[in-house]
């Protein structure tokens, strides 16, 4: 809650947040939601400063932006677990190239296993083949690119993502965390 010179707080009233429904719904939930809420208006603040500083050094029109964080919404059953309210995560992407696209969302589901071939797409790179222990290693993501396009069907080749999480840490171990994969599919 530090103020911060190129900040404009945005405050939430936590009688107007929404509860999400695996949340109970008292003062103390609504309170973090809120403030929960003042952190992302800071967050969407921050990509703004960042990219008109990206604007203001001539590179706006040829980069590449790719923003996600590490886990859901920091509330229980939402945080570091592979339920439904967990697997949410933010993920945004900015193509030069494809102005029409920006400010859209899409359905399409994607995870950060796809920046790896999406980054190589970008510049071109195809994946090396090769073998590790006698084994083809493969690239199990796939490029993000085809999302940022106008094309209608580009949607429909991210119907699914696989997750997996095995432990948090070696001494804060939940009996939900361990050896817990998941598919889903939309």
């Amino acid at each position: 809650m530090g103020l911060i010179p190129d900040w404009t707080p945005q405050i939430y009233n936590p009688d107007d947040v929404i509860v999400p429904y695996f949340l109970p719904d008292t003062d103390v939930t609504r309170q973090d939601l809120a403030a929960m809420y003042t952190s992302f208006g800071r967050m969407d603040q921050g990509v703004g400063l960042f990219l008109q500083e990206l604007e203001k050094a001539g590179h706006l029109d040829d980069t590449l932006i790719l923003f996600t964080a590490d886990n859901g919404i920091p509330f229980p059953n939402a945080k570091t677990n592979l339920y439904e309210p967990g697997m949410g995560e933010p993920m945004m992407m900015s193509v030069p190239q494809s102005r029409e696209t920006w400010g859209k969302t899409t359905e399409a589901l994607a995870s950060t296993m796809d920046f790896t071939p999406t980054i190589l797409q970008w510049f071109d790179v195809p994946y090396p083949d090769y073998t590790l222990n006698g084994l083809k290693v493969s690239l199990t993501g796939r490029s993000l690119l085809p999302l940022t396009s106008s094309h209608q069907g580009a949607a429909q080749n991210f119907t699914w993502t696989y997750s997996s999480h095995d432990l948090h840490e070696v001494s804060f171990v939940l009996p939900s965390w361990c050896h817990f994969t998941r598919t889903i599919n939309r």
